[in-house]
C-alpha cells in the first residue's frame, strides 16, 4: 500500500470515527491487527508496519486504553516530536485509531478528541513493534 493510499484510509477512518467520543466500549472487539505509521521528521524517515502478533497488539491497545486523560489545564512545553498514527483491526473493521505525539506533553489522541498522558511503556512498546 503507497503512501496515498494510507493517507486516504487513515482520513475515511477518521471520519468514521468522529462520532465516536471516547475509547472503543467494552463490547468492541479486540484487535487483531496493528498498522502504525511513523511520520517523517529531521532525521527520522517515514516509517510504516503492520503487526499481526496478536499479543504485541492487543497489550499496546489495552495499555493505551488504560493510560489517563490528560489535564485540561495541564501547561505543555513547546517542543515538535515524532508522531506516530496507529490504527487498530479487527479483521476489516476497524477498532481504534490513535496519534502518538512524542512532543510537547507527550500524549496520544483517541479517536480524534480522547487525549491521554501517554507514558514510557507506550513509546517502548512502539518502538519495539517498529523494529
Amino acid at each position: 500500500m503507497n503512501a496515498k493510499h494510507l493517507a486516504i484510509l487513515l482520513i475515511l477512518s477518521s471520519l468514521l470515527l468522529i462520532g465516536c467520543n471516547a475509547a472503543p466500549s467494552a463490547s468492541a472487539p479486540d484487535p487483531n491487527k496493528l498498522h502504525i505509521t511513523r511520520e517523517p521528521m529531521a532525521f527520522y524517515p517515514m516509517a510504516e508496519q503492520t503487526e499481526t502478533q496478536i499479543n504485541l497488539v492487543q497489550k499496546l491497545y489495552e495499555h493505551i486504553l488504560s493510560l489517563p486523560h490528560l489535564s485540561t489545564d495541564q501547561g505543555c512545553p513547546d517542543v515538535a516530536g515524532t508522531k506516530y498514527q496507529l490504527t487498530f483491526s479487527r479483521d476489516k473493521t476497524i477498532v481504534l485509531t490513535a496519534t502518538a505525539d512524542s512532543g510537547g506533553c507527550q500524549t496520544v489522541t483517541l479517536n480524534s478528541n480522547d487525549v491521554r498522558a501517554a507514558d514510557q511503556q507506550m513509546w517502548q512498546q512502539i518502538k519495539q513493534i517498529l523494529r
